[in-house]
């Protein structure tokens, strides 16, 4: 899940993340509610999986979400996107 991924930007605001032979799409939600926000992330090839909500963090453009619950961190640019792996703040350990 770790790794650099080309967007590739949709006309309703959601995008693509391919990396060799991954694919992720940012997807919007219908109806977002209080415990679902506006944003999920699925993987679509090589088959289809839901990953997780897109929690944001500092802006539009950063998000926090889970995959097997191990927590990442989704930082969304222009051209591309980086998913890392979160590291808990010192006071959390």
């Amino acid at each position: 899940m770790q790794g650099v991924y080309a967007v590739e930007r949709l006309v309703n605001g959601e995008a693509i993340l391919r990396q060799n032979n991954v694919a992720f799409k940012i997807r919007k939600r219908r109806e977002p509610g209080p415990n679902k926000p506006e944003k999920f992330i699925v993987m679509f090839d090589p088959a289809y999986r839901y990953i997780s909500s897109l929690y944001p963090v500092e802006s539009d453009t950063v998000y926090a979400l889970d995959c097997d619950n191990v927590p990442y961190t989704l930082y969304l640019g222009a051209d591309t996107a980086e998913i890392k792996l979160t590291m808990p703040k010192m006071s959390e350990l």
